[in-house]
């Protein structure tokens, strides 16, 4: 989510706790429509891709003025998230940023701005929404959860099978189940990974050579005792809850010791 970790005790922000994550948002999992003053409808400049630098047009909603100046956030809708088994569908699209403009003209008769790309995290298109989505840096220390509240994991910005350190993940409980900003969730998992593997495997994936048996090319099959819910629970990861909305969260991965997976359960232990 575009940051580093670490102890700043000379930062701008005075002494910090360890552990205290500095970062800018990345995405959300939020209500575009409601966000929206209009979308980039044309450039200056003779090109497809826009970034810095660039000089956009922007196509301006009824009942909005923008002024001079004034600094607004590009962005996208990508997609609603994935139903996840056993996890909630919280409400919404997941919206990622793309940048800020700043404003240098504006026609309120045509409802035309012009405007000048000023950040820009990732190729901007005609066809971007600009509007008042929040986009600054966050100072998150680790907080005490209230509560102890079970989350699954649901995706991630791109939908990568896996997700590793410092990747910015959603996850399906937000306010409405006392999940807060700063709240660690502990990532945790049940079971023989290797014995999971082989669902997609061919049935010889289990064989291995007999090297003590005489006989030429002796295979012997592993021997698969007990079911994933009589092996205990592990923690592979831990998560740091960095922006909450009702029924959902978006989170960083702090740490992993795996790859963490969708569907993934984690928890905010009461008092950690």
């Amino acid at each position: 989510s575009g940051g580093g970790s670490g102890n700043r005790p000379g930062s701008a922000h005075g002494p910090v706790s360890p552990d205290t994550l500095f970062l800018r948002d990345e995405a959300f999992i939020g209500d575009p429509s409601k966000d929206t003053w209009g979308e980039v409808i044309g450039a200056r400049e003779e090109q497809m891709l826009l970034s810095r630098g660039n000089h956009v047009y922007i196509d301006v909603k009824p009942g909005f003025e923008p002024q001079i100046g004034q600094q607004i956030t590009l962005f996208e809708a990508l997609r609603k998230p994935e139903s996840v088994d056993g996890a909630r569908n919280p409400p919404g699209e997941i919206v990622r940023i793309k940048g800020t403009v700043k404003i240098t003209d504006f026609d309120p008769k045509k409802k035309i701005a012009s405007a000048e790309i000023v950040e820009a995290v990732d190729a901007i298109e005609r066809g971007t929404k600009i509007g008042d989505v929040e986009r600054k840096y966050r100072v998150v220390p680790p907080t005490t959860s209230v509560k102890t509240v079970w989350a699954r994991v649901l995706t991630s910005v791109h939908p990568h099978v896996y997700k590793g350190q410092n990747q910015l993940v959603f996850i399906d409980r937000g306010s409405e189940d006392g999940l807060a900003i700063g709240n660690r969730l502990l990532v945790v998992r049940r079971g023989d990974s290797w014995r999971k593997s082989l669902v997609t495997a061919t049935r010889s994936a289990r064989d291995s050579i007999n090297i003590d048996s005489p006989a030429p090319a002796d295979a012997r099959t592993t021997n698969l005792r007990r079911d994933d819910k009589d092996f205990p629970e592990e923690i592979i990861g831990e998560l740091r809850v960095l922006k909450v909305s009702r029924y959902s969260s978006s989170a960083m991965v702090a740490e992993s010791q795996k790859e963490i997976v969708v569907g993934d359960r984690a928890v905010a232990r009461e008092g950690y």
